[in-house]
């Protein structure tokens, strides 16, 4: 069970892999877990050496709304 632990292996670099791994290749409710988790730290992930790696991911591989998710949390900061 990845539930509560999702920022955590995002963090290290084999959690990250398998963090990937289940956006891509997981059930529905394991890629809802990834999402409900990662989306409030994006902020911090998407500066992380492993845990770009999963925003990158969710950009990739995440449904539109998650998509505009990540872009509206994102988005004035990259104005500033």
């Amino acid at each position: 069970q990845i539930e509560g632990h999702v920022v955590e292996f995002c963090q290290d670099q084999n959690g990250s892999r398998f963090i990937q791994q289940r956006l891509e290749l997981g059930d529905r409710l394991e890629q809802d877990v990834v999402v409900r988790e990662v989306l409030p730290s994006i902020r911090r992930l998407r500066n992380d050496v492993f845990g770009n790696y999963v925003v990158q991911k969710l950009l990739d591989f995440g449904s539109p709304q998650v998509r505009m998710s990540i872009r509206d949390t994102l988005e004035g900061e990259m104005l500033q």
